[in-house]
């Protein structure tokens, strides 16, 4: 798939987007910059004041946390730091185009807060959500990991994947109502984008990727600097093209 293809695919709302952590870049939260998953990983070992073997291990470091401290102040820590207070223009660009639908891993509202700015309203959905209600929506975002607007006590171990308690412990986006919709929408786009996604650590959904019709239509865009071995990894999944 080549980028003069994907843009027009996009404009005629025949594509999907998934993002990843890189999706949210240059967004800030009311004290600085949105947090990597291996800075928020770092954050809470220093709060909890233990080395670790995997310093960029969030599961544990969650985990770890709210074990030392409690889950409420684990929610009041994320909520902290994944609150988008501010996005840049490129943001409401991109999430505000006729997209067939949104897919994320990220908990955070960057998508959400910047798509409103242009008149697109996106509504946010989990795992957990009733899939017959919805489903047909228009401008819906399957956040895959949970949605930090639906995050509370309850929903901090079942439908936010965050800890290794709650990864361990529940399905994943391929046994769910919503993972087949994906399956749909991957077979029925024109173009798929992948955004900021490393498809590194997210097996499950990478997986659903890893086929050459998918392969075929899928353009993957990540940042300038990204690595040569991680360029040939992503290549596996579709063309690979550098913001900038």
């Amino acid at each position: 798939m080549d980028l003069t293809t994907a843009i027009k695919h996009i404009l005629d709302g025949d594509s999907i987007i998934l993002m990843g952590a890189g999706a949210s870049d240059g967004a800030k939260n009311a004290f600085g910059d949105f947090p990597s998953g291996s800075k928020l990983a770092k954050d809470l070992y220093d709060l909890c004041k233990i080395t670790p073997d995997d310093k960029n291990d969030l599961q544990d470091a969650a985990q770890t946390y709210e074990e030392m401290h409690s889950a409420m102040l684990l929610i009041q820590e994320i909520r902290t730091r994944l609150t988008c207070a501010s996005f840049l223009p490129c943001h409401s660009t991109i999430y505000s185009q006729p997209w067939r639908r949104y897919y994320t891993t990220n908990y955070d509202d960057v998508a959400l807060l910047a798509a409103k700015k242009k008149g697109v309203n996106i509504l946010p959905v989990t795992l957990s959500t009733d899939f017959n209600r919805f489903y047909k929506r228009e401008h819906l975002c399957v956040h895959i990991n949970g949605h930090i607007g639906n995050l509370n006590e309850e929903t901090l171990h079942t439908e936010f994947k965050l800890t290794s308690d709650s990864y361990l412990s529940h399905d994943y986006i391929s046994n769910s109502q919503w993972g087949a919709l994906l399956v749909d929408d991957l077979e029925a786009a024109k173009c798929i984008i992948i955004l900021g996604l490393s498809l590194k650590y997210d097996l499950d959904l990478s997986r659903l990727l890893y086929t050459p019709e998918v392969k075929q239509k899928t353009l993957i865009i990540d940042r300038p600097d990204l690595s040569h071995n991680s360029e040939v990894r992503l290549s596996r999944f579709g063309t690979v093209e550098k913001s900038g």
